[in-house]
This record gives structure tokens, sequence and C-alpha cells, in this order.
């Protein structure tokens, strides 16, 4: 039940969930990841499996860097759906 006052407005953004329950958010304070600093704990944070996160860091390692967010599209395990969710999530 909504507070009285707490209308939500048409095309109002809410901000995340973790932010009412004061749990830290996976990344910074929009809960965005850097793919070339991110943790493992980031990753299996913004929903990756164990495996994902370990082919990311391992690949990151590979390229000395990523330089584009494109380059995600190179580790195996992602399917094409879940990559446009996780490029939304991550930045450089």
């Amino acid at each position: 039940v909504p507070e009285p006052g707490a209308e939500e407005r048409v095309g109002e953004r809410k901000p995340p969930a973790a932010a009412h329950t004061g749990q830290t958010l996976p990344g910074g304070e929009d809960g965005i990841v850097s793919l070339n600093s991110g943790s493992f704990e980031q990753y299996r944070a913004l929903g990756m499996s164990v495996t994902q996160a370990k082919r990311v860091i391992a690949h990151r390692e590979a390229l000395d860097g990523y330089s584009s967010l494109d380059q995600l599209d190179q580790v195996p395990g992602f399917s094409k759906a879940f990559l446009l969710d996780m490029k939304a999530k991550l930045t450089l």
C-alpha cells in the first residue's frame, strides 16, 4: 500500500529496490559495473553464473582490458538476450 502522497507518476523511474532495503548495489550508485575493473562478486550480483563471471574476467585478462562492450560477444556461454541485458548493466 503506497504512503499518502506517494502516487507514482506515469513514466517516473523508480530507484532500484536495493535503495529501499539498505542493501549495497552491485556497482556504483546506479548499479552499473565496470567490465574492466568489476569483481567476480559484482558480476555474480548482476546475474552472471559462476562460469560466466570467471570467463568474463579471464577474457579481460587475455585482452589486457576490454576496449568495447561488444567484446563481451566473444566470451562463450552467453545468449544474445542475456548479453543485451548485461550490456545495459556494464560500462568500460
